[in-house]
């Protein structure tokens, strides 16, 4: 079942654990190459583990029509390795409402072994239902 966006509140948080498949970030180091050249070869991009942070955040939720991604902060703290089990925490540190639209921040961090591999903050918006 999937939660609802609009009932968010402050302190709302959940943690599931993930691993990051070889062949996803074999293909993504392959399409950036040109740009990253072979620095990762046998690790994961940041920039990858975060698109896929993100997408695992939202599909936890029924995303409501019109939402919007307003910004995101991430640090990157240590290398990520594909096939090795690590915990994804999620927890909004923001749920506000004004302008008829709701607001909110959710926090992550990607860990392993208590060591913390990524962590950042994501905002979104969306008006609110009629």
């Amino acid at each position: 079942m999937k939660l609802n966006f609009f009932s968010l509140e402050q302190d709302f948080s959940f943690s599931e654990e993930i691993v990051f498949s070889n062949d996803y970030f074999q293909k993504y180091n392959a399409a950036t190459s040109s740009q990253i050249g072979n620095q990762f070869s046998d690790k994961i991009s940041p920039l990858a583990a975060t698109a896929i942070i993100l997408g695992q955040l939202l599909d936890k939720f029924d995303i409501p029509i019109g939402l919007f991604h307003t910004g995101q902060n991430v640090d990157a703290f240590n290398f990520i390795y594909p096939s090795i089990k690590l915990d994804l925490l999620f927890a909004v540190s923001r749920s506000t409402i004004k302008n008829n639209a709701k607001f909110v921040t959710f926090d992550f961090q990607l860990m392993h072994e208590r060591k913390l591999l990524i962590s950042g903050n994501t905002n979104v918006t969306a008006s609110l239902e009629d």
